[in-house]
């Protein structure tokens, strides 16, 4: 069950890559919907494929915690999506160009990058699994380096699960992300709605009831 409850936590970190894609412009219910079959059917045939024995891991294929697996496979899944929903408005001038969008706090990025970093190291030094053993200490120390350094593996391998699952993940989620647009639901909210913000607009709810809810204005 423990196992289990890892698996769990890895499938919403892979769900949660989608939901930062395509934040402020994607309907909650078609949002959901997909979320349901890409933990159900998608994520679950790339683990078979991969730490469930499947046959990327009998070819060898190396993912201790699941760079490929869990964060390629949300990333996969959310360019999907944004190719289907598109762009939020005013990212883009109507002659392609993105607009700059500079960070708004310098430092507080540069300390986010840290503490990501730093924070690594648990994430990776915990898919062990296990503590009980002098060899389960020094497998930790390993994968402790090994995350700060670079992976390991063979490159062809490696290669063959990077492309066939990326393949498989992004293939599947554009034709339920385009049966999701094409359905009465949608997926796009209402431009008054992505100007609003979704807290206020689709649900009725303020996010932030201390500041006054207004619209953005954008040109061109």
């Amino acid at each position: 069950m423990s196992d289990w409850f890892f698996q769990m936590v890895f499938v919403a970190t892979t769900a949660s890559i989608v939901s930062g894609a395509l934040a402020e412009r994607v309907k909650i219910w078609p949002f959901f919907l997909f979320i349901l079959l890409l933990t159900a059917v998608i994520y679950p045939v790339v683990g078979a494929w991969t730490w469930g024995g499947g046959w990327l891991s009998q070819m060898g294929i190396q993912d201790f915690a699941g760079s490929t697996i869990v964060h390629s496979t949300g990333g996969w899944a959310a360019f999907a999506g944004v190719m289907i929903a598109g762009a939020r408005l005013g990212n883009f001038r109507r002659n392609g160009e993105a607009r700059t969008a500079p960070p708004s706090n310098v430092l507080i990025v540069t300390l986010g990058i840290f503490i990501l970093w730093f924070g690594w190291f648990g994430i990776n030094g915990g898919s062990q699994l296990k503590l009980g053993t002098a060899g389960d200490v020094i497998a930790m120390s390993n994968v402790l380096v090994n995350s700060n350094l670079a992976a390991g593996g063979d490159f062809v391998t490696q290669l063959v699960g990077v492309l066939a699952i990326g393949a498989f993940v992004f293939a599947v989620s554009w034709i339920l992300w385009k049966a999701l647009a094409l359905s009465p639901l949608g997926i796009r909210v209402e431009r008054d709605v992505e100007e609003l913000g979704q807290d206020a607009g689709e649900l009725g709810i303020e996010a932030y009831p201390e500041f006054v809810l207004m619209s953005e204005t954008y040109d061109d």
